[in-house]
């Protein structure tokens, strides 16, 4: 039987090939882990940005580069304007209704464009990724406040305020345009959010 060895040198560099590729896998699992959680310490703590690093877990979204999550009114998620495979799509759509339901004024984003965060900005869990400037719920309630000192929204009633591509809507009145554009830019400040597609819509609501 013919048996065919390496020769010393490449011998090494196959023994040091193979150590190179199992050290590299060992990273990306730990990778991994420390993105499954980094996930689940945000969504307990009601980040809705948790779900930008489930889909960096899965490969959808890369450190620093752009990206374009949507989550249409239909249930459907596309990222970078492709719709999420169908395994994902039920995983995803399922955390972001659980996590809706357990914080209701901090629901997911109906659309986010943005970078991929860094790996600081991942494992930090003060970066502004992980901490914004302003969470949720204090970006609605500030745009819920600025609404009631324009004398635009009651905040002993119920206040629900809608933003899609028609326009912004106070319990279901739209806001006239000459304020309008303050309060799109309000909540692009707060929210990061500005709808692009028919489907985008931000909802905010404000129990007294």
């Amino acid at each position: 039987m013919l048996q065919i060895r390496p020769s010393g040198q490449a011998f090494l560099f196959l023994l040091f090939t193979g150590l190179l590729i199992s050290e590299t896998s060992a990273m990306a699992q730990v990778s991994t882990a420390k993105l499954d959680s980094v996930s689940k310490q945000m969504y307990s703590d009601g980040e809705s940005e948790f779900i930008i690093v489930e889909a960096m877990k899965d490969g959808f979204i890369r450190e620093g580069q752009s990206f374009y999550f949507v989550n249409t009114d239909q249930g459907v998620i596309k990222i970078n304007d492709q719709v999420v495979p169908h395994p994902y799509q039920r995983r995803y759509g399922q955390l972001i209704a659980d996590f809706n339901a357990a914080n209701p004024d901090r629901r997911c984003f109906g659309s986010l464009r943005s970078t991929g965060p860094s790996s600081d900005e991942l494992l930090n869990p003060q970066s502004k990724f992980r901490k914004p400037p302003y969470v949720a719920n204090d970006a609605t309630t500030r745009v819920v406040t600025s609404l009631s000192m324009d004398g635009l929204a009651d905040t002993t009633q119920n206040v629900r305020v809608e933003y899609n591509l028609t326009g912004i809507y106070v319990n279901g009145t739209r806001l006239d345009p000459t304020v309008e554009a303050k309060y799109k830019k309000l909540i692009l400040k707060l929210h990061s959010y500005e709808p692009l597609q028919p489907n985008d819509e931000l909802i905010m609501s404000v129990t007294p």
